[in-house]
């Protein structure tokens, strides 16, 4: 796949083959669609998926329809998504669901919308046939617990998808993050965008679902996070909202996590209320109010900052190992049972 040239013509001769019958289907299918896909149907996927589960390996669940520009291939899509949603609720290693805008919607159409263009009555119904189909699915998810990753868009039609999947959050996350946007972090602009979004969902009372494309190949520094993503950090001396943090992803892996600590007791237990607050409202990553800590930056505490790196995940990037368990000195055991 490194050469263009090669995939180029495997392209071709695999369209051709396709079209005077040639019998390539098995062949494909036992090669390269083994490699990059779960499965042609729900029941394929969810063999592949209870295989994943069996070595704790979680998965997302997508339902392939981007390419299709018939309106009867997106209305198909919907229930698809549906049954998808209902497959994944309750089972630990589907935590998301994915799915693209432009799986149902014209690009041109979404082109318009985002350019801001006066759209024809028909444009107008058609647009709004999309924003259904957008919705009925997150009404499902919403119903099943089931979080929605709505994947980034090509940069001319980003904003159309960030507004509708903004009116989405708005329906939905009200208590919890259910409908999640995709930011790509290695464009400029994306992080001051996820600032402001941060910031949107603090005015409007719901609670931002973020993810980001996990791109960053070459060692990246992402600088200065949100405070509320730090409550252990001390606050940034000349930007407001933000603390003095940093992470190193390398090959879309952290391998170090390093921050100056915070050392004042009155604004630490004001960090855990809100912490409580969030966990209130469902988030489970919030921390709890811990007391002793409190009490011992009572006593005192000189100015610090430390650095954390993944030595384990170092490891597996040296030794192209593809699981950490191949480079623990000390592989985690069963627990012992009197059976």
């Amino acid at each position: 796949m490194n050469s263009s040239q090669l995939t180029k013509l495997g392209i071709g001769f695999t369209s051709w083959a396709m079209k005077i019958g040639l019998p390539i289907n098995g062949i494909i299918k036992q090669t390269i669609f083994k490699q990059f896909c779960g499965g042609e149907n729900l029941s394929e996927a969810a063999l592949t998926a209870q295989l994943l589960a069996k070595y704790d390996v979680g998965i997302i669940l997508d339902y392939g329809v981007e390419g299709k520009e018939d309106e009867k291939e997106y209305d198909k899509a919907v229930p698809e998504f549906v049954k998808t949603i209902e497959y994944a609720a309750g089972k630990k290693n589907i935590p998301f669901i994915a799915l693209k805008i432009t799986g149902f919607a014209r690009f041109s159409l979404m082109e318009k919308v985002n350019n801001k263009e006066p759209l024809a009555e028909a444009e107008q119904e058609e647009w709004q046939r999309v924003v259904k189909r957008i919705d009925t699915i997150c009404e499902a998810a919403f119903k099943h617990k089931v979080k929605v990753s709505i994947d980034a868009e090509e940069t001319w039609i980003q904003e159309a998808g960030n507004e509708l999947v903004d009116a989405m959050m708005l329906k939905y996350n009200k208590v919890e993050a259910i409908i999640f946007n995709t930011f790509q972090l290695y464009c400029h602009g994306s992080l001051p965008f996820l600032k402001y979004c941060y910031d949107w969902a603090k005015e409007n009372g719901i609670v931002y679902g973020a993810t980001s494309e996990s791109k960053y190949i070459q060692p990246t520094f992402i600088i200065d996070y949100p405070i509320e993503m730090s409550p252990l950090t001390k606050k940034h001396r000349s930007k407001e909202g933000l603390v003095e943090r940093f992470e190193l992803m390398v090959n879309g892996k952290e391998l170090a996590n390093a921050y100056t600590e915070l050392n004042d007791p009155i604004d630490q237990r004001k960090r855990f209320e809100d912490q409580v607050a969030l966990m209130e409202r469902g988030d489970d990553e919030a921390m709890f109010i811990d007391h002793d800590f409190l009490r011992a930056l009572e006593y005192g505490m000189p100015p610090t900052s430390g650095i954390g790196i993944g030595i384990d995940r170092l490891c597996m990037m040296m030794l192209n190992q593809p699981s950490i368990q191949d480079v623990l000195f000390f592989p985690q055991m069963r627990p012992e049972t009197n059976e």
